[in-house]
């Protein structure tokens, strides 16, 4: 889970340009990549995490393209 969160993140980092922050809330700490305008958060990590305890294939294209839009989406109402 750690090793395909982190390249995921990476992944999500290098193409959609964000970056690696830490998140903290009531629940505690974690690793998140977030767009540069702050707009957008996913948890890779997490992401990751959730499909292998519920046995799902073929999560990261889908949760890719879901960020993906969301900041374009975020980019285009922001100017």
């Amino acid at each position: 889970m750690r090793i395909t969160g982190a390249a995921f993140g990476n992944h999500c980092n290098a193409y959609l340009q964000m970056r690696w922050v830490a998140i903290t809330d009531a629940l505690g700490r974690d690793s998140a990549a977030r767009s540069l305008d702050n707009l957008v958060t996913g948890f890779p990590f997490s992401t990751v995490q959730k499909r292998i305890d519920a046995n799902e294939t073929g999560l990261l294209v889908p949760v890719f393209e879901h960020l993906r839009e969301s900041i374009a989406e975020a980019s285009s109402k922001d100017k």
